[in-house]
């Protein structure tokens, strides 16, 4: 009986993702790539990089940013320890990096897109279904290879 509670995560992770309908468009003919472009793709000038200090108000807008990052990384990780601990399985190290680093990519990515969609409850339901579903997949990706 544990495929039940499988499949009812699926079908509510795949009930929770927002459906895109794509517009058919006439698509213009792609330009050509030369041998001009790709000469000059990987030429070296070696002229010196422009740098520039951020200003306070950039400093403030990139401070926490590793914060949603490490949360994720933590849940993740613990959501596969309680996991294995109900389930009687041992947690290897495999599974525990693997957990760590999609929970931190789900959660690091996915508030940066709710943040960059508007935040709030738009942003929300825009970014939360999709994460969650991919973090679904993602976990039964690790349960095929039973780590």
């Amino acid at each position: 009986m544990k495929l039940a509670p499988t499949i009812t995560i699926g079908i509510l992770a795949v009930s929770m993702t927002t459906p895109v309908y794509a517009a058919e468009a006439a698509l213009d003919p792609l330009p050509q790539f030369t041998i001009t472009d790709a000469e000059t793709l990987f030429e070296n000038n070696a002229k010196p990089t422009q740098l520039a200090a951020l200003s306070q108000q950039e400093m403030k807008e990139t401070e926490g940013a590793w914060v949603n990052f490490a949360i994720g990384g933590a849940v993740g990780f613990g959501s596969y320890a309680l996991t294995n601990y109900y389930n009687n399985r041992p947690i290897t190290w495999r599974g525990s990096l693997y957990s760590i680093g999609t929970g931190a990519l789900t959660g690091g990515m996915g508030g940066a897109l709710i943040r960059a969609s508007g935040g709030g409850l738009a942003g929300q339901i825009a970014w939360r279904p999709n994460m969650l579903a991919s973090n679904f997949g993602a976990s039964q990706y690790s349960r095929y290879r039973r780590w």
